[in-house]
């Protein structure tokens, strides 16, 4: 019991030691750092690929897509995100990407196949590469990772790979 004196001033303090929210705060902080940068450089990466790359949720919508895709398609990342394919391209495009997409994301098995998509360079042929992605804890399940290969990056990963073979060949046969 408290009992205040007549006569005398008094001060109540009440305090509570937080050193473990602080600590838990500081180092949520440093994650969310860390995080930001890892994010930020694998961007980069993505954006400074010659290949097309984008990222779907299990409903079809733009997550992510790199710079060479909005170029190719005339528009930006920002005006993608969120859309599904029926909402950028004509039917004849669109429906096979989601039919192909649907049959990846059920088999849980990755795809590779050709592609024609008309571009703002004309109708370009890719190598089309499609493999699912696991999400434990997210709403929305599964995501769709594509990634299209320019011809030209086909055709050099395809004389690089060439080269290997003729020099792998040349050196057993010098044995």
């Amino acid at each position: 019991d408290i009992t205040p004196v007549r006569g005398e001033s008094y001060l109540n303090i009440y305090g509570r030691d937080v050193t473990e929210e602080h600590n838990a705060r500081k180092a949520l902080e440093a994650a969310n750092d860390t995080s930001a940068a890892a994010e930020e450089q694998l961007q980069t990466i993505i954006d400074n690929s010659p290949a097309t790359i984008c990222l779907k949720d299990s409903k079809g919508r733009y997550e992510l897509v790199n710079k060479r895709f909005a170029e190719l398609h005339g528009t930006t990342a920002n005006a993608v995100i969120g859309k599904t394919a029926h909402e950028l391209f004509s039917k004849e495009i669109a429906d096979p990407f989601v039919v192909h997409d649907r049959r990846v994301l059920r088999s849980g098995i990755a795809e590779e196949r050709e592609q024609v998509v008309a571009t703002t360079e004309g109708p370009r042929t890719f190598n089309e590469i499609k493999f699912p992605i696991a999400t434990t804890g997210k709403k929305g399940g599964a995501r769709c990772r594509v990634i299209l290969v320019s011809p030209s990056n086909a055709a050099s990963i395809s004389a690089r790979n060439s080269g290997r073979v003729i020099r792998r060949a040349t050196s057993y046969s010098s044995l």
